[in-house]
């Protein structure tokens, strides 16, 4: 399989990154406060769930990859310019969760295509590759940031338009058309997937003793509970990187730093993913996923009290000393990304790809909507240093759990790289 397609990655990642600071940004310019930036990110984690599993399945139905990322990328454009003419922030809000459902459909097709690499190439070092344009595509967007303010912001989004256009033109170029293939299908996870499918669709949640005897079957196979156990670890780091980071930009705002010192900020965030992701390229094989998922936990916490403690006590330095803690927090980011995907590639890859992707990202995005959520309530109604201090326990908490997997079950798919 062609590698080239992978720059397709390019732009696509630099929309995404540069609406991903820019949507609060354009709230906190519109008089709006860290709840509505709160509000503006549950919405867009929210869609994502049900999006991450419709698109999963159709993508496993159509088996035409390239069809649903040329159709996200085109559905990109409409929401661009509704933000470019309607300055309102519950306009901002909404839009921003039709670009979820919208910018997810390509998510199962891209990470098929990374799953259908070329075997000779270890999928780490793989995955660190498409990390690598990923972020920098992120610079492309966030670079031009530096000179934004206020005044200027609809100049930016011309700039993601023009980018879209770029991403449509290389997805049409660059990305091969789909061969027919069979997948063949694994009875007991798919029966734990089909359950999980289930809890994430049905608004009856509810629904009494046959559920609890449903769930109690599930995990008393030891391979099940084991995807089971994994993908709840998952699931509390993104709960504590979604509750520091919904309230991070609106704490940097507060505390006098302009959009520009914002971008920079986040600028360094992406140089310490970069970092990460380079050597993962080259020294895939020296390292352990399993440790790089907990050094990962450790380090995010360490980031995020580095991040704001040093206001408590001064003022003094802070602009740099949040420059520091969010290249570390890059740096824990993509240790945690490559290590985490890896171990559940590797659970996944024998089974229809698309449904379980898609309910993968769902189940990620169940507890980042909750921890959006509350963290615009909690900075709102209490302060910032509350939200933080609760996003530094539960990153604990998600290097506890991980650490009980792993004694318990010692699986292969925790430290293999290939």
């Amino acid at each position: 399989m062609k590698r080239n397609w992978l720059y397709t990655i390019l732009p696509i990642s630099a929309i995404s990154n540069g609406l991903a600071v820019l949507i609060p940004l354009y709230i906190l310019a519109l008089k709006g406060d860290v709840f509505d930036v709160g509000v503006a990110l549950t919405i867009f984690n929210l869609v994502g769930i049900p999006a991450s599993l419709f698109w999963g399945d159709f993508t496993d139905r159509i088996k035409r990859n390239k069809l649903i990322i040329v159709v996200s990328i085109v559905g990109t454009i409409p929401i661009l310019l509704i933000l470019y003419f309607v300055a309102f922030i519950p306009s901002i809000e909404a839009s921003y969760g039709v670009y979820s459902f919208i910018a997810t459909a390509a998510s199962p097709a891209i990470n098929i295509l990374i799953m259908k690499r070329n075997r000779s190439k270890s999928l780490p070092r793989y995955f660190s590759e498409y990390s690598v344009l990923s972020i920098l595509g992120g610079f492309i967007a966030l670079v031009p940031g530096i000179l934004l303010d206020r005044q200027n912001i609809s100049e930016y989004l011309i700039m993601l338009l023009i980018l879209n256009v770029i991403a449509l033109i290389l997805a049409l170029k660059l990305i091969e058309k789909d061969k027919a293939h069979r997948i063949k299908q694994a009875v007991a996870i798919k029966k734990s997937f089909s359950l999980l499918n289930a809890l994430s669709t049905t608004p009856h949640i509810l629904t009494g003793y046959a559920l609890i005897e449903r769930i109690r079957s599930a995990i008393k196979i030891k391979s099940v509970r084991r995807v089971y156990l994994l993908l709840l670890t998952m699931a509390l780091f993104d709960a504590g990187l979604a509750l520091f980071n919904t309230s991070y930009i609106p704490f940097l705002n507060d505390r006098g730093v302009d959009f520009a010192g914002i971008f920079v900020i986040n600028i360094a965030n992406y140089i310490g993913q970069l970092v990460v992701y380079t050597l993962f390229m080259y020294f895939t094989r020296r390292f352990n996923l399993a440790a790089y998922y907990e050094v990962s936990t450790l380090l995010r916490g360490a980031s995020y009290f580095l991040a704001f403690v040093p206001f408590i006590f001064t003022s003094f330095l802070f602009f740099y000393t949040n420059v520091v803690a969010y290249l570390f927090s890059g740096i824990a980011y993509a240790m945690f990304n490559v290590a985490s995907s890896v171990m559940m590639y590797n659970q996944i890859n024998k089974l229809s790809r698309g449904h379980y992707i898609g309910i993968w990202f769902s189940i990620l995005s169940l507890s980042t909507v909750v921890s959006s959520f509350f963290s615009g309530v909690l900075s709102q109604v209490f302060n910032y240093y509350l939200t933080f201090s609760i996003a530094i326990i539960i990153m604990l908490g998600s290097f506890i759990a991980f650490r009980n997997i792993r004694r318990s079950y010692s699986p292969a798919s925790m430290t293999s790289v290939d």
